[in-house]
């Protein structure tokens, strides 16, 4: 048989040439291809392979289609260039991190995202914190620059990730960063963004501030007078307290309510701006035939869209290098350093979050003088006051933040130092064989300080403060022996053999202080609380692997390819070695049959494999925590302050667990048509996860609440389709459509004898894990119903809530896809990207709330009715609308002079009947504080153009004169230009707890973003 060189490379760095059969190889490769069957593609391990062997999908994306985005994040940058990868970011806020999602979740009480390699070492992607309240939080892989990436790997099939063992279920990420290239290149860029709000809620502008249809100072609601029917300007009284601005602005006590200004746009303005971003980046490389380098720095700086403390700033360094010291042995090293700071808002169910405040603020009030001193009728003053529409003179703490002190005055810094290094030695010490030893070492610091100074609403009312440091670390060591037969002319074999050992730890260690004694502004000092007053913490945990494995790869006849792969692993989390076998195998067919000018390639392929999720550390030991006792109604009572306690934990550890059991089967094929001119990929998935964690029920008498057992079982079965078609190809003119969609259905199947568990949300909704639905599935209130699923309603023509709780809506899409159009016209280029996601539902909490406050449109809606209808119809209170006038005030209803009666509010006919939906209704049973949420869940599908961006490349000749010979290009990208959705007032490409495993969450998000880029670029 005919031989050739083929170099083998290794994630890190070093390559060796090894004598092997010759392969064919398919010419040319597409920027996001999964379907290139000449393509060279990194395995789960950092090797490479070509794309005809494998037998499972995979989909492969160039670093430059990442940086073309736009995103500060490369995960956000892979949004819609991979099938069935669920992407969401947590907001809009800049640097916020995303939730990943490959082929559904796997698990209850894990996390469900996916491993991330970077150059053949695992790294954090961790985020930690996130509730239903807080500020959004960053991504750890955020700390890499998107345009230090050669390219990006996704490994979705248990099949391909099985030599990662219990870190594999949720699929892996391979990231290969950049190396140097012959030639010496200097790469500088810069580009400046800006970005804007994208969706933004509609707030009424009819009616004030008040109560059945009247005015009424400091209340929350807006159900108040008619603004126009008001007599132009308001009258005060004219001694006694004050709020005096610190723009010298004073506000008297109001005596009656006249002012016809509506101030929702100037209250817009006070919150929102223009963000902004610029991005430079500059590289250095450069090869030889012994040693290679690349050098980058780089700098992004944003600040968000909200106008005050929100922003971003990373800079980092990456140091690539290899250096062949003999013709056996070579050593390289990859680096990188990055700092990242930031400053962040709250949101979410939240008294001092942003949109909680801002959204429930009356039309009628102006929120621009939120902070000044306030004056009491004896003329003593608070200095600091905080005047807010529920404390318009500042003489009390507002129930709600006013916006202003929310984004000006608290703090939430975030300073991160991040540092990854891998040392690689490479040795072949056969023709055949090589050896490679690779360390990682991946380290992060990161110091939060949360900051409310005092009259911030709620519990901060004195003031508070916390000083967090998170440390995480990781080190790994990986050896690797490769090596490659003949066993006769017909079948070769390649044989991998490794060992890995990894040492995770992540230490916390901060303190709270309250009430303060100095109540000035910035005083950051753990000194200003009394010791009851101040809460220290801390916590340590460590989790250790070693994991051994062989691969083997058969080809036979090159065509028919077989890989069998096996993993043995160890951890201190469970007791018993954990086994990852797989399978997988390949058949080129048109090799033998079927072959023609329209069929131009085909394979089949099928895989099978068991992997599996670590349990979380120390859960087969019971834990003993600090004593305290309280409810949500007075204070705690920490055991510390009386002598100190402990006490065990109600949940039972079990020092039997396992690791959760994935089992999934893929079949497949690629397929090629007309000349290798149209690309298509197919692939159907069905897997199963056996023994997923959680916390069940036992008896009492067992003395424990719960205990941690493999008890729950979940099921993922989709489908998968990858297209790339060449339309047009030639000297001048290059046009390419691509496209993929993805289907996943999930289905939790037991969860040990419960009916529901508890995942993310509230005590009214939440996002669940139930029985017979699929995971996360929204629960909560409904309506009552009979046996024919018609409204049970009460003696005034109302529906019911029904005494039970239960499924009320589905997060999880039925099908997410994109379809993108790419190519170059001369020396102009362009990209069109645009994605769909369809059939998922969120809860529409904030619309829900902003009901009950009278905010939205819809509460604010009238309507007309002769006499006779006003004598019969009712609200929800059971009065009729003519009762009504005879008491409520000219917001709630007018008497016209020709009988009829004009009302604020909807009629609407549930079956008996015409009735009024009014204050009474929406502060009941129709708004977010009722007891149903089944009518706020709402259809959250949308669709987006993602990204379109064009690019110029200036002349030659012009270059050169410039003295920039390797070119100068120019381009302006969108992101998120446009979006069509039916989910009002937020993009729905969000959740309220961030990466949790709970999704489909809406309560006063902050919002989501779009994005304008121009970028130059110069190649010297």
């Amino acid at each position: 048989m005919k031989r050739k060189l083929l170099v083998i490379v290794m994630m890190g760095i070093c390559g060796f040439p090894i004598a092997k059969a010759q392969t064919s190889s398919s010419a040319g490769q597409q920027d996001n291809d999964t379907l290139n069957v000449g393509m060279v593609t990194v395995t789960a391990l950092g090797t490479t392979t070509n794309v005809r062997k494998i037998g499972y999908s995979v989909s492969q994306v160039q670093g430059k289609n990442l940086v073309s985005s736009g995103e500060s994040g490369i995960i956000q940058a892979l949004t819609g260039k991979a099938s069935n990868v669920q992407i969401t970011k947590n907001s809009g806020d800049p640097g916020s991190g995303a939730y990943i999602q490959i082929r559904g979740q796997n698990t209850i009480s894990g996390s469900t995202q996916p491993l991330i390699v970077v150059d053949g070492i695992p790294v954090s992607n961790s985020s930690f914190g996130g509730g239903t309240d807080g500020v959004v939080q960053q991504s750890r892989l955020n700390d890499i620059n998107p345009s230090d990436i050669e390219s990006m790997i996704v490994l979705k099939d248990a099949a391909a990730a099985a030599v990662w063992g219990t870190r594999g279920a949720n699929g892996v990420i391979v990231i290969t960063t950049k190396k140097g290239k012959r030639g010496m290149k200097v790469e500088f860029s810069s580009t400046l963004g800006i970005d804007q709000v994208n969706r933004e809620y509609e707030k009424q502008g009819k009616f004030g501030q008040g109560s059945n249809g009247k005015w009424v100072a400091n209340t929350g609601g807006s159900f108040g007078d008619r603004i126009a029917s008001r007599s132009g300007s308001d009258s005060f009284i004219m001694s006694g307290q004050r709020f005096e601005a610190e723009n010298g602005n004073i506000y008297l006590p109001i005596r009656k309510k006249g002012d016809q200004t509506v101030y929702n746009d100037i209250n817009r303005d006070q919150v929102f701006r223009n963000g902004t971003t610029w991005n430079n980046n500059l590289s250095i490389s450069n090869a030889t035939d012994k040693s290679s380098v690349f050098f980058s720095v780089a700098d992004w700086n944003q600040t968000g869209v909200i106008n005050g403390n929100s922003n971003y700033r990373r800079t980092s360094a990456r140091l690539n290098f290899t250096q062949n010291m003999s013709d056996k042995l070579t050593i390289g090293f990859n680096s990188t350093l990055a700092k990242v700071t930031s400053n962040r808002i709250q949101m979410g169910s939240n008294l001092d979050g942003l949109y909680l405040g801002y959204l429930r603020t009356s039309p009628d009030f102006n929120n621009t003088d939120y902070k000044g001193t306030y004056y009491s009728a004896a003329g003593v003053p608070t200095f600091n006051a905080h005047r807010g529409y529920r404390r318009y003179l500042g003489n009390a703490v507002p129930t709600y933040n006013n916006p202003g002190w929310t984004i000006n005055e608290q703090k939430n810094t975030s300073d991160v130092m991040r540092v990854m290094i891998t040392p690689e030695v490479g040795y072949q010490w056969k023709k055949n064989s090589k050896f490679i030893a690779r360390a990682g070492y991946d380290m992060s610091t990161d110091r939060r300080i949360t900051y409310f100074p005092v009259n911030s609403a709620g519990s901060y009312a004195n003031g508070a403060f916390t000083d967090q440091m998170i440390q995480e670390s990781e080190m790994s060591m990986h050896f690797i022996n490769q090596s490659n037969f003949e066993l006769n002319k017909n079948i070769n074999l390649n044989t991998t053999v490794g060992y890995l050992y990894t040492n995770s730890s992540l230490y916390s260690i901060g303190g709270s202080a309250s009430q303060f004694i100095i109540r000035d502004q910035d005083r950051f000092s753990f000194i200003n609380s009394t010791s009851a007053n101040m809460d220290p913490f801390n916590s340590y945990s460590q989790i250790k692997n070693n994991r051994a494995y062989a691969v083997l790869d058969f080809d036979v006849q090159d065509k028919l390819f077989l890989q069998l792969t096996t993993s043995s692993e160890a951890s201190s989390t469970y007791k018993n070695r954990f086994l990852s076998p797989s399978a997988t195998l390949a058949y080129e067919f048109t090799k033998d049959f079927l072959k023609s000018d329209k069929l131009s390639y085909g394979k089949l392929r099928a895989s099978a494999g068991r992997v599996g999720i670590s349990p979380p550390a120390y859960i087969w030991n019971t834990n003993y925590v600090s004593a305290s006792s309280g409810g949500g109604w007075g204070d705690y009572l920490d055991a510390s302050q009386f002598g100190g306690s402990i006490y065990r934990s109600s949940t039972q550890g079990n020092p039997d667990i396992k690791p959760e059991m994935k089992t999934e089967m893929e079949i497949g094929g690629d397929f090629r048509f007309l000349k290798d001119k149209v690309s298509l990929g197919l692939s159907y998935y069905s897997n199963v996860i056996d023994g997923a964690i959680l916390a069940v029920t036992v008896a009492p008498s067992t003395g424990y609440a719960n205990q941690w057992k493999n008890a729950a079982n979940i099921s993922n079965r989709g489908f998968e389709a990858d297209l790339s078609v060449n339309l047009i190809k030639n000297k001048d003119v290059t046009l390419n459509l691509y496209g993929n969609i993805g289907m996943n259905r999930n289905m939790v199947n037991d969860i040990g004898g419960a009916n529901s568990i508890f995942l993310a949300g509230f005590t009214g909704t939440s996002s669940r894990a139930v029985k017979g639905y699929a995971m996360g599935s929204m629960w909560g209130g409904k309506w009552l119903r009979d046996e024919s699923e018609k409204l049970v309603l009460d003696a005034n023509g109302f529906p019911q809530a029904a005494p039970q709780e239960g499924v009320i809506g589905n997060p999880n899409p039925t099908y997410r896809g994109s379809v993108g159009l790419n190519g170059n016209v001369k020396r102009v280029g362009f990209n069109l990207l645009v994605e769909t996601c369809q059939g998922n539902q969120m809860w529409g909490g904030t619309s829900a709330v902003l009901n009950n406050f009278g905010i939205t449109p819809e509460t604010a809606n009238e309507f007309t009715v002769s006499a006779a209808e006003a004598a019969t119809i009712k609200d929800y209170t059971g009065a009729t609308i003519a009762a009504r006038a005879a008491t409520a005030g000219n917001g709630s209803v007018v008497t016209n002079t020709d009988g009829t009666y004009t009302c604020r509010g909807n009629l609407e006919d549930y079956g008996n009947g015409k009735v009024w939906l009014n204050q009474s209704w929406y502060t009941g049973l129709g708004g977010g504080f009722g007891s149903v949420s089944e009518s706020f869940i709402k259809d959250a599908s949308w669709v987006r153009i993602r990204e379109l961006s064009a690019t110029y490349a200036l002349p030659d000749g012009l270059c050169k004169s410039l003295g920039v010979p390797g070119g100068i290009s120019i381009g302006v990208t969108g992101r998120n230009l446009a979006l069509w959705t039916k989910f009002q007032g937020v993009d729905p490409e969000t959740n309220l707890t961030g990466v949790s495993n709970g999704r489909g969450l809406d309560y006063f998000n902050n919002p989501g973003t779009k994005s304008y880029l121009f970028n130059i670029k110069f190649n010297l």
